[in-house]
């Protein structure tokens, strides 16, 4: 359980697009002399050259359904990041302090950011006052501009000028406590800390702190240590002004100290136990990058030793399905080494269904069936111990059988038997009531492998297809050369940066009112998606497309059915749920016991921008804030639509 996550925080992030770049692992094969390739080599040997290509061409449209596969595997919403944050302090007004004039307009802001990044308003604000005349010879749109500038550190164009100088700003602005309005307090048995901190960034940074803020108005505010434990205090606060997660900074365990828990190469060794409970912390503050970070963190550091630790937290109702699917990604690419690890019969029956499900498991179909008769055996011998006097041994041999059978019949149900090359082993589950009748090609002698319409096709077996390869050769790779062209067509991982906020991931069992105006984003989406790969649109590339769509937009994966209905579906509301119908507006939370529960005061609902929203403002609409009073519309895709000249950094600031 003690993977090092420390040196996985240490990897570069792309915070412009708040998207983290992290190189896929791809797993091992299976270390052993035994050629897994040789059964399906040897049964080729008699298969006329039709089948031999007929089964190549399916592996070749199989690789190019895989890309679409794991790319949907691994979509998620894009996060914000500080200064799309910052950029919406400034745009929405929140927790504002003093007001800039400029007759005839007024700029709501915030002193700790203009002062922490200004000379000049560092002396302008000296004044207590809440409204500053501001004595510049400048006119109202170059005011606008500056300001975004220091809160954001990008002019107009996006040209960036002062990304590092707003984070080191901030990062100052945290460690010094220089014009603090606030002290946020951690008490419990161990101790207490105090630490000075900015409401305006806490209310930029998280939607449960600014709802918290517009109810307290004393300058101390008691945070509860069972929510947010007092050793991540300063962790939290160090990524909340940085977006950069300090694993130094959390405190030890039972007292440890860091020198205790520093690893032989000198960096900080953090369980995986640290990534549950940041996350944990960061869903509730609703600090989404936080919580990405932490997944990316943990899905990092998954091996054959902490994965059925990751898949039982990730199964959770706080933990997370991008974690969960990522473990089962794992679990088929090493399926080999995990049959002999110790986890494999710790593995429940449902996941267990889910995982060898998949087109891509990396194994044999004999090797699959294998693993299921000897994971149902190692179950009735651990339901034995448990229960000796249930299943003893004086019970009849056709009844342990029967029993048996019913425990493997889901896993059963998943298995392709025609594509079981070892025919024994077919005939001993067969004879043991696993399977009701041998595969149809024990019985007429047909070959399923060159079959062109099969019930279900063979898995994606790298080392069959290597094989297959093989044996076609120079005259083979001519006649696949059409399809493999496809998998070179260039894709995007994720979607545009930014375009939606803070998405959620609502519970799969709530009745879903999806927005109109939402639902036809993610027709567009899926629209260009499919125009990319038009040349092998089959029906598992549409499904991947579509739960690729649902999950970069933070939606249900049950969402993907009715992207081909229009319009989208009205709610159905239950009796039960009549109260709990998830707004593609407001975003609510995927888990209905979530941490923001076990703190009532604070976890009243999330205002986030659904009132701005409501109000009919759309976010995507940017344009310079004037100081008339209105919201301004730059958010986090700032390109005004009215160009003023082009500024870098002003002299004075």
């Amino acid at each position: 359980m003690g993977a090092n996550l420390s040196e996985s925080a240490n990897r570069g992030v792309d915070d412009t697009s708040g998207s983290y770049t992290r190189k896929r692992r791809w797993w091992r094969r299976r270390n052993s002399t035994v050629d897994p390739g040789k059964p399906l080599r040897d049964l080729m040997t008699s298969w006329p050259l039709t089948d031999v290509m007929q089964l190549a061409s399916t592996y070749s449209t199989l690789t190019y359904e895989k890309d679409l596969y794991m790319t949907a595997e691994s979509s998620r919403p894009t996060p914000p990041t500080l200064q799309s944050d910052l950029a919406d302090l400034l745009d929405f007004k929140y927790n504002s302090d003093v007001n800039l004039l400029l007759p005839p307009a007024s700029f709501p802001a915030h002193r700790c950011i203009l002062m922490s990044r200004s000379k000049y308003f560092r002396q302008l604000l000296q004044n207590c006052s809440p409204n500053i005349q501001v004595d510049l010879n400048i006119d109202i749109p170059r005011l606008s501009r500056m300001l975004r500038y220091l809160y954001t550190g990008e002019n107009e164009d996006r040209h960036s000028y002062g990304e590092v100088r707003l984070d080191h700003d901030l990062s100052c602005l945290l460690n010094t406590g220089k014009y603090s309005d606030l002290n946020l307090v951690w008490s419990d048995d161990c101790g207490e800390i105090t630490v000075p901190v900015h409401k305006a960034v806490l209310s930029a940074r998280s939607p449960i702190f600014r709802n918290m803020l517009a109810r307290h108005t004393t300058p101390v505010l008691q945070l509860d240590t069972g929510v947010i434990p007092r050793r991540y205090a300063r962790a939290l606060l160090h990524y909340i002004y940085t977006d950069r997660l300090d694993f130094s900074l959390i405190g030890g365990k039972t007292g440890l100290n860091q020198a205790e828990s520093l690893t032989l190469n000198g960096s900080i060794e953090v369980g995986i136990e640290e990534g549950f409970e940041l996350y944990q912390i960061a869903r509730f503050l609703e600090l989404d990058s936080l919580s990405h970070k932490c997944e990316d963190l943990l899905v990092d550091s998954i091996s054959l030793d902490n994965v059925i630790a990751l898949i039982k937290w990730s199964k959770e109702s706080h933990g997370s399905k991008y974690v969960y699917r990522n473990c089962i990604v794992y679990l088929r690419e090493d399926y080999i080494n995990f049959c002999v690890s110790t986890g494999f019969y710790e593995l429940d029956r449902y996941t267990f269904c889910e995982l060898i499900s998949s087109d891509f498991v990396q194994a044999s179909e004999s090797d699959i069936l294998q693993s299921v008769v000897r994971w149902g055996e190692e179950q009735f011998k651990r339901a034995d111990a448990r229960e000796p006097n249930l299943l003893s041994s004086s019970t009849p041999r056709d009844q342990r059988s029967r029993h048996m059978a019913e425990l493997l019949h889901p896993l059963m149900k998943q298995m392709r038997t025609e594509y079981v090359i070892n025919n024994d082993l077919l005939l001993s589950c067969v004879r043991r009531g696993m399977l009701s009748l041998p595969p149809s090609h024990m019985l007429n002698e047909e070959n399923p492998w060159g079959r062109t319409i099969n019930t279900y096709r063979p898995r994606l077996y790298s080392i069959f297809y290597d094989e297959t390869k093989a044996l076609l050769g120079a005259e083979g790779a001519v006649c696949l050369s059409r399809i493999k062209g496809l998998a070179g067509m260039p894709d995007t991982l994720y979607m545009m940066a930014g375009s939606h906020g803070r998405n959620r991931e609502p519970h799969d069992g709530v009745d879903l009112a999806i927005d109109p105006d939402l639902f036809s984003a993610m027709l567009h989406r899926e629209k260009k998606l499919k125009s990319q790969h038009s040349r092998l649109l089959n029906q598992h590339v549409l499904t991947y497309i579509r739960l690729r769509v649902v999950r970069e937009f933070g939606m249900p994966d049950s969402v993907a059915q009715h992207l081909n209905r229009h319009p989208p579906p009205p709610p159905v509301l239950s009796n039960t749920n009549r109260q709990s119908v998830a707004s593609a507006s407001t975003q609510q939370r995927d888990s209905p016991t979530s941490l923001s529960q076990r703190m009532p005061d604070v976890a009243i609902g999330a205002e986030d921008r659904g009132s701005f929203e409501d109000a009919g403002i759309q976010l995507g609409i940017v344009g310079l804030d004037l100081g008339d009073g209105e919201i301004s519309r730059g958010g986090r895709n700032f390109s005004p639509t009215m160009r003023i000249g082009t500024y870098g950094p002003p002299s004075f600031l």
